[in-house]
């Protein structure tokens, strides 16, 4: 396989979509094949949560379970609806129950189908993993938690299972959840997207200092937008909308405007007291919030 493809399809499955759109941008041109660049962006719009050919992709998926090309189509549509269903680092119970619809019963049998077709250890524990999101999405906790326990038991040091189990049993068990996060911390000193993620874990949980340690750590080597938002969305957290606003501005400012910046720009003015410019971001939020697609069907 050409390495800038291999390279495409690891990124999109770390979920590093930038980066495998760029990979995509270079291989196309080097005379790939059309279809070998029409399916690699397929799934790059399907694993980033545009649903837009999810109905056609999960009926293939239906009518050719054992087929090779199923497995990561099957992975990618999974990634996207999970990316629609519930941010990825949000904790147990989510708020948007109620909306999940038709969605949510689709993604299960998804998952479903995973665990039925791809027996490997790790594809077992990736598949448990997800019906563990699932059933965080429904309200299950029993079996939020039972799935992650398998996945564990298949891969104690998968980072999904160990930060999902720590990040919904907080509430019950605030030392284990501190005790997973360091480790994992621990495990992966140098990776910035995996302490980004404790970062975001961290201050779900309301443990905004230690957030704010990991972010500022961050920031100092790369103060990229999404890491400026979420050290935003903690200053927010404590109150300090005077400390979040000047790095909301410089988010704004670099052209990186995902519907979070809008709703953390209307709750800094709204803590202002800017009732006017916080409907202006508000109502930006809700458009960019328009779901794309209707959910695909069972």
């Amino acid at each position: 396989m050409d390495a800038r493809r291999l390279a495409a399809q690891t990124a999109r499955r770390q979920g590093n979509f930038v980066d495998a759109g760029e990979h995509l941008r270079i291989l196309s041109q080097n005379h790939v094949s059309p279809d070998v660049l029409t399916s690699e962006r397929r799934l790059l719009a399907l694993a980033s949560g545009d649903l837009t050919e999810a109905e056609e992709a999960a009926a293939e998926c239906r009518r050719h379970p054992n087929d090779a090309d199923t497995a990561p189509l099957l992975e990618a549509l999974i990634a996207g609806a999970l990316k629609v269903l519930s941010p990825p680092a949000s904790s147990f119970p989510f708020e948007n129950t109620g909306q999940a619809g038709p969605l949510l019963e689709t993604t299960r049998g998804l998952v479903d189908l995973w665990l039925k077709t791809q027996p490997k250890p790790p594809d077992q524990a990736a598949g448990f993993i997800w019906r563990a999101r699932v059933q965080a999405v429904a309200r299950d906790y029993p079996g939020a938690m039972a799935d992650l326990r398998q996945a564990l038991a298949l891969d104690p040091d998968n980072f999904d299972a160990n930060f999902y189990y720590g990040l919904w049993i907080g509430q019950e068990s605030p030392n284990e959840t501190r005790a997973r996060f360091e480790r994992l911390a621990r495990m992966f000193p140098e990776d910035r997207t995996v302490l980004m993620t404790l970062a975001i874990g961290y201050r779900s949980l309301g443990l905004l200092e230690q957030s704010a340690e990991i972010l500022d750590r961050l920031i100092a080597g790369n103060p990229s937008p999404p890491l400026l938002l979420e050290r935003a969305q903690v200053y927010l957290d404590l109150q300090k909308p005077e400390q979040a606003e000047p790095l909301l501005r410089r988010v704004l400012a670099s052209g990186s405007n995902p519907p979070e910046l809008f709703l953390a720009l209307a709750r800094c003015m709204t803590l202002q007291d800017k009732p006017d410019e916080a409907k202006r971001y508000q109502d930006r939020f809700r458009e960019l919030e328009q779901p794309r697609t209707p959910a695909p069907k069972n």
